[in-house]
């Protein structure tokens, strides 16, 4: 796993939409990478349960700060789509 993000590191050099997908691939990889780590902090490696909640919070907080920067970006074409659509229907209702 750690070497795959190394490698998706390595290879964000590219331009265009497969650089934004590939931007997309590291965010989600680090945040499975994150949520690995943590579910090994669940096991009797830390024996405090006080510590374990805590580190629940924690992992519940990096996979609601990963779901909302994915929907952003989910709005944000959206709302570039729909503004694109609205140039183009008054661009034809003119020249009609």
């Amino acid at each position: 796993m750690l070497v795959q993000v190394t490698h998706m590191c390595l290879s964000l050099h590219i331009d265009g939409t497969l650089r934004k997908r590939r931007i997309l691939e590291f965010i989600n990889e680090c945040t499975i990478l994150n949520s690995i780590y943590h579910v090994l902090l669940f096991t009797d490696f830390v024996a405090s349960a006080e510590t374990k909640y805590s580190l629940g919070w924690s992992v519940s907080f990096f996979i609601l700060l990963t779901v909302l920067f994915q929907l952003s970006i989910v709005i944000y074409k959206m709302v570039r789509a729909g503004k694109n659509k609205c140039k183009l229907w008054r661009a034809n209702r003119k020249a009609a």
